[in-house]
C-alpha cells in the first residue's frame, strides 16, 4: 500500500493534519526509522491479550508528512482486519481512544463517510 494524503477505514475519511509536526509525532510515540525516514506507530487494540496476541493499528507517515499508511493487523502484522466484522468491544474502543488522541494532537482530521 502506497502513501497517500488521506484513507477510508471503518467508514470514517482519515486526513493528515495541515498543522502535523514531526515533534508532535515524537510525542505520541511514533519512532523515525533512521535508513528510510518513515514515522512509524503501532498501537495495541487488545492489551488484555498482550502485545503478541493482540489486533494492533500500524500508522506510518513519510519523511515529508504529506502522506501516511493507515491498517487494523492482525498479531503477526501479516493480514488486514476489519474491526467491523469482529465482535470485539475493547479493540474497538482502544481504536477509537488512539484516533481522538491523534486528532487532539493534530496529526490526523477524521470525518465519518
Amino acid at each position: 500500500m502506497a502513501f497517500s494524503s488521506n484513507t477510508i477505514l471503518n467508514n470514517k475519511k482519515f486526513t493528515i493534519s495541515k498543522e502535523i509536526k514531526s515533534f508532535s509525532l515524537r510525542d505520541f510515540g511514533f519512532i523515525q526509522n533512521p535508513n528510510s525516514n518513515i514515522w512509524q506507530y503501532i498501537g495495541i487494540l487488545q492489551p488484555e491479550l498482550g502485545e503478541k496476541k493482540s489486533f494492533k493499528l500500524k500508522i506510518a507517515f513519510n519523511s515529508s508528512l504529506d502522506g501516511f499508511k493507515l491498517n487494523v493487523v492482525n498479531a503477526n502484522e501479516n493480514r488486514n482486519i476489519n474491526l467491523e466484522k469482529i465482535d470485539d468491544p475493547t479493540a474497538e474502543e482502544q481504536f477509537n481512544f488512539i484516533i481522538e488522541s491523534l486528532k487532539e494532537k493534530n496529526i490526523l482530521e477524521v470525518e465519518n463517510v
